[in-house]
């Protein structure tokens, strides 16, 4: 064997060698994992009483609508007092209502009038 093939055969051995060695050993060993600080809590006697978190309903209830849209003008109850049947539990606040109401009326009488008037000139035949 050749002198340079004896040379390249014993460098890639050795290589191989070297290789094997460090893919299966531990270079430097496992990371160390810096120490986590603890906070020491002191305990407590339990309460003596349960607390349960929680949201009581009453087993009767009513949803109250007004039949018509309008201004609140006056809230006469709170929420959780008992009502007597019929008892008047909040007010709206009428100034629309009469106002078209007025309209309205006017628009009639005016209508009437007219009325009136036109059976008065059929009357006299002029229409």
């Amino acid at each position: 064997m050749n002198r340079w093939q004896f040379t390249g055969a014993t460098g890639a051995l050795a290589f191989a060698v070297l290789l094997c060695g460090v893919a299966n050993g531990d270079v430097g060993g496992p990371p160390q994992e810096a120490a986590t600080p603890v906070k020491v809590l002191t305990a407590y006697a339990a309460a003596e009483t349960p607390v349960f978190p929680g949201r009581v309903e009453a087993g009767d209830s009513a949803m109250l609508a007004f039949r018509v849209a309008g201004q609140l003008l006056e809230l006469r109850v709170r929420m959780g007092e008992r009502v007597e049947k019929g008892a008047l539990l909040a007010e709206l606040d009428p100034t629309d209502y009469r106002l078209n109401f007025e309209a309205r009326q006017a628009e009639f009488d005016l209508a009437r009038l007219e009325a009136e008037r036109a059976s008065t000139l059929y009357l006299q035949k002029l229409i």
